[in-house]
């Protein structure tokens, strides 16, 4: 994004080096606004603090606005407040400071007003198709609305960006806008799932069939990650051929990453590696979750929460879902070390700013803590009961009805072998619960076997034979 800006600034500096010559002995009030703005613009180019870009940007508007006659040798009016825009958008994506969230926001209504101004998109396409890619990537990014929403915005504004950027005038911004469009069609809700993962390969494919790892290192890499993620995510095809090319592709990255001592880009690399080795099927099985955690962990010394929360954030969860389903080490040992994750996960992912990622993390933390040997069992289920019924409304309201079934289904599977509270009331809840599931085409065939099982312990109840222990159950069942 940086490169990006910069392109930006230079286009609107390299106007005024045109226009602000030959200025009279006793300048006018205009001619002096005129003289303010062009120094304004220099130093936007010339510094790199998205906070002092702000400033400095703000202080152009106000200058801009004050004059009242404007020379015909400039270019034209209309192009140069969206312009303005444009550039604050850039440093409120780029900003270190404030609230994240905030500046997102504040940088997707500064693009959208820039992209919807046609004298530029006229007059400065380049500098157009730019903006159009920045606010493909807030979209991208864009924690709040409806998630669905922001990919078909991001989508949108990607294709934009492309339909004016070219492989042979901008190299650079043509690939890296190609490179979000497949991050966007990656993640898009809507549509064919597979249409959308096999289009994201092509434009990951176009990009690596113009670069190479030599010409643009780090854009190479990155459509080649990019291409491991949708591989790893590919319906089309077998899953386990898909994940040996999304780790074949991952650990090319991974070699262009070292190769070129990024240390992020690298990171970048591990978070996806450790996903498509986690879901291995060839190989050992152990030696797959080893290398996934190894993975991980390698991946949050770079992406930290100081400097990547919400990164490091997901990365977190994921070790808490690999230390749940380690096999070496201690059991006891591996389900303490998936508590300690999924908890520093949700101190990031809070429920205001992050409903959907909450709500996983929060499903994680309650099957670990059903798992949980330390502890008084009897407090471990009703901590995993209590955030499993917490989630239900996150997935409701977003309309996420797979991911709502799976969490009633686990919370039928919970109550089943409730310790406390009355067994019959805890049996029908959790055939309500199992019912409820059961409405989700997603998860029935689940909620069916949990439904069987639900059925089961009932007739236990009223019948002869209540000998079985709840430790006996769980020990039987996996939903969980």
């Amino acid at each position: 994004m940086k490169a990006i800006a910069q392109f930006v600034f230079a286009c609107l500096c390299w106007s005024w080096t045109l226009g602000l010559t030959g200025l009279q002995a006793q300048p006018t009030d205009d001619q002096r606004r005129l003289a303010e703005f062009g120094r304004l613009s220099q130093q936007i180019m010339k510094t790199a603090d998205p906070d002092q870009q702000i400033a400095l940007v703000e202080q152009a508007q106000q200058v801009f606005s004050s004059i009242r006659t404007w020379p015909a040798n400039l270019p034209p009016r209309e192009g140069i407040a969206p312009e303005l825009r444009a550039l604050l958008g850039q440093a409120y994506l780029a900003r270190k400071t404030g609230d994240p969230v905030e500046n997102l926001e504040t940088a997707i209504g500064h693009l959208e007003a820039a992209v919807a101004s046609g004298v530029r998109r006229a007059g400065q396409p380049v500098a157009w198709g730019v903006s159009q890619h920045a606010l493909a990537f807030a979209y991208l990014s864009r924690p709040r609305g409806i998630r669905a929403d922001n990919m078909e915005a991001a989508i949108r504004a990607a294709q934009a960006a492309v339909s004016v950027l070219t492989p042979q005038a901008n190299p650079n911004e043509w690939a890296v806008a190609q490179i979000t469009l497949a991050e966007a069609l990656i993640n898009r809700e809507r549509g064919s799932r597979s249409e959308n993962l096999e289009a994201a390969l092509q434009a990951c494919e176009l990009v690596l069939s113009v670069m190479n790892a030599q010409s643009l290192p780090v854009v190479w890499l990155r459509a080649e990650r990019m291409r491991a993620i949708a591989y790893y995510q590919r319906v089309h095809g077998t899953r386990g051929e898909n994940l040996e090319k999304a780790i074949t592709h991952g650990e090319a990255a991974l070699a262009a990453a070292n190769r070129i001592n990024s240390a992020l880009e690298a990171a970048l690399v591990r978070n996806t590696l450790a996903a498509a080795y986690f879901d291995r099927a060839a190989g050992d099985r152990s030696d797959n979750i080893e290398r996934a955690i190894t993975h991980n962990l390698q991946a949050a010394k770079v992406l930290t929460r100081e400097a990547w929360p919400h990164l490091w954030a997901a990365i977190q969860n994921n070790l808490g879902t690999n230390y749940n389903a380690r096999i070496a080490g201690s059991r006891v040992d591996n389900i303490e070390h998936s508590i300690a994750a999924f908890e520093a996960a949700l101190t990031v992912t809070v429920r205001e700013a992050y409903p959907r990622e909450w709500a996983e993390t929060q499903h994680n933390l309650a099957q670990a803590y059903f798992w949980r040997t330390t502890g008084d069992m009897a407090d471990n289920q009703e901590k995993a009961i209590a955030m499993m019924e917490a989630t239900l409304p996150v997935w409701q309201s977003n309309g996420m009805t797979a991911q709502w079934a799976r969490s009633l289904n686990n919370l039928a599977v919970a109550y089943q072998f409730r310790m406390r509270g009355e067994r019959s009331a805890n049996i029908e809840r959790a055939i309500k619960a199992n019912q409820a599931a059961l409405d989700c085409a997603p998860a029935r065939q689940g909620a069916h076997r949990v439904g069987r099982v639900a059925e089961q312990s009932r007739q236990r109840l009223y019948g002869p034979d209540r000998r079985r222990s709840t430790r006996q159950h769980r020990a039987q069942h996996s939903e969980l």
